[in-house]
């Protein structure tokens, strides 16, 4: 009985050392930003506004609400890279590069995270931010959709509203050139709002 004992905490022991030996390490997870300067050349607003503008803090659809990176290989199916993210939330990632944005342009007097002595307010709801894969599965677009309110503090008339979809190819299917390309497609996206929003305030003078 004991030798039996002993014979079978010795497969169990082996059993688990060949287990170990086999099994994959697990894989690191590597997460993305966008460049910290990516407005600081960013050419001056044809319009300035004497107020201030409070930004709110963006939402989301469903997909884009957590830091897994979303790409798409068809229309009816929604995919996250499991060991690529964002460091934090596309819904932060697009307010703070508004605010870098909106600061950079001097469209208005000043741009603030709070709504503490603000004239104006404006929100956003990323509708898209994601890659969609071409069928060659050798380069992929990368797709930003933003709908933007602008609106007095006081949330009783809107200024300017409008739903803005850019892109931006990815020539290789590298992901620092897919990072690349969602910060030129996002920039695209925030300088073509704040061109609209100095349009929508030239047409009310």
């Amino acid at each position: 009985m004991l030798i039996n004992r002993s014979v079978f905490l010795l497969v169990s022991v082996s059993a688990l050392f060949l287990l170990s030996g086999c099994s994959s390490p697990v894989p690191i997870t590597h997460y993305y930003t966008f460049h910290p300067q990516s407005f600081a050349n960013m050419p001056p607003a044809a319009t300035a506004v004497p107020h201030i503008v409070a930004i709110d803090t963006f939402n989301a659809d469903v997909p884009y609400q957590q830091e897994r990176i979303v790409f798409r290989t068809s229309p009816y199916e929604v995919n996250f890279y499991e060991y690529r993210k964002w460091l934090r939330p596309p819904t932060d990632l697009v307010t703070e590069q508004m605010y870098h944005a909106l600061r950079a342009s001097g469209l208005f007097r000043d741009a603030q995270l709070s709504e503490t002595g603000a004239d104006y307010l404006l929100q956003g709801r990323i509708v898209m931010f994601e890659q969609w894969y071409e069928e060659n599965q050798q380069a992929s677009t990368v797709h930003v959709g933003i709908r933007y309110a602008l609106m007095t503090a006081d949330e009783e008339r809107v200024v300017w509203t409008e739903t803005i979809e850019t892109s931006a190819k990815t020539p290789s299917l590298e992901i620092l050139e897919s990072i690349q390309a969602f910060e030129t497609a996002l920039q695209q996206n925030i300088q073509r709002a704040i061109a609209n929003m100095g349009l929508a305030f030239k047409q009310e003078q």
